[in-house]
């Protein structure tokens, strides 16, 4: 059953500018530090699909690591919230992605940036709502945590040792970074 909590619409709406601005502001990041391989940890390193969706994951990490102090209390399955906003943010982005350049035949940038934004404020009505439901079991939200923590995994490994898939492909140059030193052409 979901309740409502007025203060948490209020860090939703904040939330969908805190991710579009700092999810924005994370896609330059890898390049302004010289191409230090710990930053391409967690910022895109290249034009890759799968770069990009760091942009939303990170943003909204970040969000929920800033406000849980504030919210802990306030709030039900936080951690559960902050992975299942990430998560909606990415798999819009990617369906529209796919769907878009699969019509047209290329990528626009103005398209790409509306998806961010549209993801954005999916991702915060999934943390609204996740967090306005009645507490789930401890576990749940442990479950979140963890999932968020495999994410954070995932993008480390992933970036430097990509499985040679579409959503790994460089879309400026048609190739998957396989190291930090090499590349292969797809």
């Amino acid at each position: 059953m979901e309740q409502t909590n007025p203060i948490l619409k209020s860090y939703a709406l904040f939330g969908i500018l805190f991710t579009f601005i700092i999810g924005s502001l994370f896609h330059f990041l890898y390049d302004l530090s010289g191409s230090l391989p710990i930053i391409g940890y967690f910022f895109p390193i290249n034009e890759s699909v799968w770069e990009h969706l760091k942009l939303g994951f990170y943003a909204w990490l970040v969000y929920g690591m800033s406000n849980y102090f504030f919210l802990k209390d306030k709030t039900n399955n936080y951690w559960l919230g902050i992975f299942l906003a990430s998560l909606a943010t990415n798999l819009f982005i990617v369906l529209f992605f796919y769907t878009y350049t699969g019509i047209l035949g290329h990528s626009v940038l103005a398209l790409d940036i509306g998806s961010y934004l549209v993801g954005c404020i999916i991702g915060a009505y999934v943390y609204y709502k996740i967090l306005n439901l009645s507490p789930l079991s401890s576990y749940v939200d442990i479950l979140g945590a963890l999932l968020l923590l495999l994410g954070v995994l995932l993008f480390a490994f992933w970036t430097y040792n990509p499985p040679n898939l579409p959503l790994f492909k460089d879309l400026s140059n048609s190739q998957i970074v396989v190291s930090s030193f090499s590349s292969v052409t797809i």
